[in-house]
């Protein structure tokens, strides 16, 4: 840890600050309606802040239908006090094919792939999407390929791929109803990665999709919880897509399996103890709005939790 802390001192790449994303870039107007994120004109050129990025790596995969917008919470037990942690993310539906990351990996897609696309705009949203402490650090296709889920997550420094089963969740329906997002949803359970989870559905939705890993129900899922109430998703509004379904950016990915990842990330939730001096080819921090440092090692953003990491997986 000391020799990669002075390797970051003496190879820092200082660049000037990205915005923090706050409340205002996503505007519930209704239960069913969000603020649309747009990157605005920008006259103040700036230098690219993000290693390896490449938007030609972005391929399109389907063309848009549908998009449902959910707060991830964590209720994080940190210190004996339960700290609130929320970021925005989101569902997007087309052609059979879901795909469910962070809102901000979202606007930076979204900023990406305009006709008129503008290289200032990308990089101050991906500075945004890089200075997020709560992102949610993995994307996840439904029925990509066909019958099957593919997953991209992040342990430092890295990117890895996995497959799984496109239905990884075994339900047991039950006769429990409640409304979510203006939706009347019915109850279903199961358990996935050591932990118990119930979910609610909206059959008026037909779509066997939902947040994060959740499929393969008849209807659309609006809401996630486990039983010991650390994680909950929830949707804050649904609505006709309007952005292709794209392939990460990430560039090269490792590819492994799904046991395998877990154990990993579980094992050293401090991500700067999987990085070895050795393994280190260019180290960028930038300074932000407040103040703080956001480092990126290899082009991979590293985010330390300061109330401690809460898996949705235990096994």
């Amino acid at each position: 840890m000391k020799n990669l802390l002075l390797f970051a001192a003496v190879t820092l790449n200082i660049t000037a600050a990205a915005q923090t994303i706050t409340g205002s870039d996503i505007v519930v107007v209704s239960s069913r309606t969000v603020d649309r994120t747009a990157p605005q004109p920008n006259n103040d050129k700036q230098p690219s802040c993000i290693p390896n990025y490449d938007h030609k790596t972005n391929m399109f995969m389907a063309e848009p239908e549908y998009e449902c917008i959910y707060n991830y919470t964590i209720n994080n037990p940190a210190k004996g006090d339960t700290i609130r942690e929320t970021t925005a993310c989101v569902l997007q539906i087309g052609d059979g094919i879901g795909r469910f990351c962070d809102y901000t990996t979202f606007s930076v897609d979204s900023a990406n792939h305009q006709v008129d696309r503008d290289e200032d705009a990308v990089n101050r949203l991906l500075k945004r999407e890089m200075q997020n402490d709560y992102y949610f650090e993995e994307i996840v296709y439904q029925n990509y390929p066909a019958g099957k889920m593919t997953v991209y997550g992040i342990i430092a420094p890295s990117y890895f791929i996995y497959e799984e089963d496109g239905n990884p969740v075994e339900w047991v329906l039950t006769e429990d109803t409640d409304t979510v997002c203006g939706y009347e949803c019915m109850k279903a359970t199961g358990s996935y990665g050591g932990r118990q989870w119930e979910v609610w559905f909206a059959p008026e939705i037909p779509v066997a999709m939902g947040p994060w890993k959740f499929c393969g129900l008849p209807g659309l899922v609006m809401k996630a919880k486990d039983s010991d109430n650390l994680h909950l998703f929830e949707a804050i509004s649904f609505r006709k897509g309007n952005m292709p379904v794209y392939k990460p950016m990430w560039p090269d990915p490792v590819k492994t399996e799904r046991v395998k990842f877990v154990k990993q990330k579980n094992a050293t939730p401090d991500p700067m103890q999987n990085i070895m001096p050795e393994s280190i080819r260019v180290i960028n921090v930038y300074k932000g709005d407040h103040g703080q440092h956001v480092i990126s090692v290899n082009g991979v953003p590293i985010r330390q939790k300061a109330n401690g990491y809460v898996p949705r997986e235990l096994e």
